[in-house]
C-alpha cells in the first residue's frame, strides 16, 4: 500500500468555542469584548474541571469562523498587561475513534472483515468480579453475547435500524466484547460520546471522564483520541488526566498512524503522563506495522485481527458502498483501540475490590513474564523511530 503524500497534521476543533480556566473567565470575557467578540450565551461551567466553555460570536452577531487569531490576540494582550502571564485557555477539540489519522484512511480499517462466532473468552467467569470498567466511545449496540455484561444509559444505546449501519458505529460494541472476553465478571459501563462516524468533542468527553471517576469506576478505557498541529497537549485532555490519573486507571489507544506521513505524532490522551498508552501487537508478539513506535507508549497487547461483537446486517463502508457480508454479528478487526480494550480487560481480571486495586493490578500485569500485556520496551526491542 502506498503511503499518502505528506499533509499538515489535523488540528480540528469547534471553530467558535473557547475553553477557559474559571478564575480567568471574567478577564477573558473582557478581552473578547475589547476585540469585538462576546459569548453567545451563558458559559457552560464545570467546577470539577475548573473550566468553562464559551461559544463566541462577533459583536455584530456573525459567527466566529477562525479561532486562532482570537486566541492569539487574547494571549498577546495578557502577556503585555501582566508581564508575560497568560490565562489558561484553549480549544474544544474534536476527538475520534482511533482509526489512524492523519492518513485519510487507517491501515487498520483494511483488516475489517466478517467473522464467525462465538466470542473468544480468555478468563474464568469470576475474573474481575465487582470491578467497574468505563468505556467512552460510540453508542453500544445491544449484541446478544453482551446481555448482562454492560450497563448504559438509554441515550448511549444505539437504536435499532432497518438500514445499513455505518462502519464505525459498532466500535463501542466491539471494544466492550474484547474487555468482557478478558474479564467475564467485570461490569462494563458504556457512555456514548462519539457519533456513528466516530467523532465527538473533547469537552463532552472529559466531562464524562469526571462523571465516571465520581461514580467510582476503577478503569477507564479510551479507545479514542485527538492530535494537535503543534504536538502539544490539548488543554482539556491534560486537565482531565491530571485530575483523574490517581483516581482510576486511564487506558488509552496510541493510534494507528505508523504508516502515515506523521508516524511520530502524539495521540492525546495516550501520550500524557500517568496514562497507560497501548500499542498493538501482531500474533507473534512484534509491533503491528500500523502501531506507532514512540517512547511514551506504556505497553503492547494483541491488536491484529481481533474477533469481537459487531453488527448483524449491512454495513456502509468508508467509500459509501454497502457490504452485505456481515451476517453473523461478529467481525475481525485490527487496531490499537482493541489492544487497549485487551489491556483494560486484563487489568480488570487482576483487580480484586478491597484487596488488589486497579493500580496494583496494572503493576502486576506489566511485571508478568510472557504475559498477554507486555511493556513496550520489550515489544519494540529498541526499534523505536
Amino acid at each position: 500500500m502506498t503511503d499518502p503524500a505528506p499533509t499538515p497534521l489535523p488540528d480540528t476543533f469547534m471553530p467558535d468555542q473557547l475553553v477557559v480556566h474559571l478564575p480567568a473567565l471574567d478577564l477573558v470575557i473582557r478581552e473578547l469584548d475589547r476585540l469585538g467578540a462576546h459569548p453567545a450565551g451563558p458559559p457552560e461551567q464545570d467546577d470539577r474541571l475548573g473550566l468553562a466553555l464559551l461559544t463566541v460570536v462577533q459583536s455584530d452577531g456573525r459567527k466566529v469562523t477562525d479561532l486562532d487569531p482570537l486566541l492569539a490576540a487574547v494571549r498577546a494582550s495578557c502577556e503585555e498587561q501582566y508581564d508575560h502571564w497568560v490565562p489558561l485557555l484553549g480549544k474544544n477539540r474534536h476527538v475520534e475513534s482511533v482509526f489512524g489519522l492523519p492518513q485519510p484512511r487507517s491501515h487498520a480499517l483494511d483488516d475489517l472483515a466478517r467473522a464467525d462466532g462465538p466470542l473468544p473468552i480468555y478468563s474464568t467467569p469470576d475474573a474481575g468480579r465487582g470491578v467497574r470498567v468505563g468505556v467512552l466511545d460510540t453508542k453500544i449496540i445491544p449484541h446478544p453475547d453482551l446481555v448482562g455484561r454492560f450497563v448504559a444509559d438509554p441515550a448511549s444505546v444505539h437504536p435499532p435500524s432497518d438500514g445499513p449501519t455505518k462502519l464505525k458505529a459498532p466500535h463501542a460494541t466491539f471494544v466492550t466484547s474484547v474487555i468482557t472476553g478478558r474479564a467475564q465478571g467485570a461490569v462494563v459501563e458504556v457512555t456514548g460520546v462519539l457519533d456513528d462516524d466516530g467523532r465527538g468533542t473533547a469537552w463532552n468527553t472529559v466531562r464524562q471522564m469526571m462523571t465516571f471517576a465520581d461514580a467510582g469506576v476503577d478503569i477507564l478505557n479510551l479507545s479514542l483520541g485527538c492530535r494537535t498541529a503543534d504536538g502539544r497537549p490539548p488543554l482539556l485532555m491534560a486537565r482531565a488526566a491530571e485530575l483523574l490519573s490517581q483516581r482510576m486507571v486511564l487506558v488509552a489507544a496510541a493510534g494507528n498512524h505508523n504508516l502515515s506521513a506523521k508516524p511520530k505524532a502524539p495521540t492525546w490522551p495516550a501520550a500524557l503522563p500517568d496514562v497507560v498508552a497501548v500499542g498493538a501487537l501482531d500474533p507473534d508478539g512484534s509491533p503491528a506495522d500500523f502501531s506507532p513506535r514512540l517512547p511514551w507508549i506504556t505497553c503492547g497487547a494483541p491488536g491484529r485481527q481481533i474477533v469481537g461483537a459487531y453488527v448483524k446486517g449491512p454495513v456502509t463502508m468508508l467509500d459509501g458502498t454497502v457490504d452485505d457480508t456481515f451476517d453473523t454479528g461478529y467481525a475481525e478487526w485490527s487496531g490499537t483501540s482493541f489492544a487497549t480494550a485487551t489491556v483494560s480487560g486484563v487489568i480488570a481480571a487482576h483487580t480484586v475490590p478491597g484487596r488488589v486495586s486497579a493500580r496494583d493490578a496494572l503493576r502486576a500485569v506489566l511485571a508478568e513474564p510472557n504475559g498477554v500485556v507486555r511493556p513496550w520496551v520489550q515489544c519494540d526491542d529498541g526499534r523505536r523511530a
